[in-house]
């Protein structure tokens, strides 16, 4: 008899562990949202995320973790199951190379800069203040400034174009500046005569004070398309527990007053979330099989 109600015990007890979740994020998910202003809208999106598991799977509990980057998070959901990541969607493809658990369940999706079209798509932008830069092939010879190098928009896709137009090694230096605001801000400084970012990154600058005139003084060089949107990953290794998870993150992510209040916040400007799959983001992996990187190379 005691044997069975240590058994029986031991069952209950992960039960009632079963149902706790992680929700992390980074800390520059959002770069020029004060840090504060990010963590409430994560939290309002963490409580409305538990309410939402709570229909089906009464007990559910979500906390918010933050990560300081994008690499201490990755090793987090490849270590942690229940582990629920909104992270960025180079940090996703590194964490599913290391886990089959890792899965990319849902996308941020954006308004299209250019058509205003609503998907799982935004673009990247390559811009100057110099004007002697007309045109890609102006680059050669002048300071190109990055980001984050372990970013898409701020590194990855506009560092291919470049290769691909055989004008990437062909600059007269090449800067990492630690996000999308410091990039815009030495453009416009002329610190560095050609910068890469999101396509929001000369209107966000605008925004700021002293930098009124962004939109006058910044000019677009080019475009570039399609870049898989923001994801949120799960570490769930049941299928059944994976995809109601999925769901619910998905109907609380098509909440007017989530999207509002957190979503629009700390994914700067999304207009809700939709179901996604890991392949969505396989061209980020032909794009470092093109410029042969590591995860490695880019977190160092």
């Amino acid at each position: 008899m005691f044997a069975g109600k240590v058994w029986w015990f031991s069952i209950r007890e992960e039960e009632v562990m079963s149902n706790a979740y992680k929700l992390s994020y980074y800390a520059w998910i959002t770069q020029g949202i004060p840090a504060v202003q990010i963590e409430a809208a994560v939290e309002k999106f963490a409580t409305a995320l538990a309410t939402e598991l709570n229909k089906s799977d009464p007990g559910a509990t979500v906390t918010v973790q933050m990560y300081p980057d994008v690499p201490p998070q990755i090793a987090a959901v490849i270590g942690e199951e229940r582990h629920i990541a909104l992270i960025n969607p180079l940090g996703l493809v590194f964490a599913t190379r290391s886990s089959k658990n890792v899965n990319a369940v849902a996308v941020a999706l954006r308004k299209d800069a250019v058509t205003g079209d609503i998907g799982p798509f935004y673009r990247a932008q390559i811009y100057t203040a110099n004007p002697a830069v007309q045109s890609l092939a102006d680059i050669k010879g002048r300071s190109m400034g990055f980001g984050s190098p372990i970013s898409t928009s701020n590194f990855l896709f506009p560092a291919n174009l470049l290769k691909t137009k055989h004008l990437l090694w062909f600059t007269s230096s090449l800067n990492f500046l630690g996000g999308h605001p410091q990039v815009a801000m030495a453009v416009y400084a002329g610190k560095i005569d050609v910068g890469a970012g999101h396509d929001g990154v000369i209107l966000d600058l605008a925004t700021q004070p002293g930098y009124q005139d962004a939109e006058q003084k910044l000019r677009r060089i080019c475009w570039i398309e399609s870049l898989p949107s923001d994801p949120v990953a799960v570490n769930i290794p049941d299928d059944n527990e994976r995809q109601r998870v999925a769901e619910a993150l998905v109907r609380v992510g098509q909440d007017p007053a989530v999207i509002q209040q957190a979503i629009s916040i700390f994914w700067g400007g999304s207009t809700g979330l939709a179901a996604t799959t890991t392949r969505a983001y396989n061209p980020i992996v032909t794009v470092l099989q093109d410029l042969a990187l590591t995860q490695s190379d880019l977190s160092n």
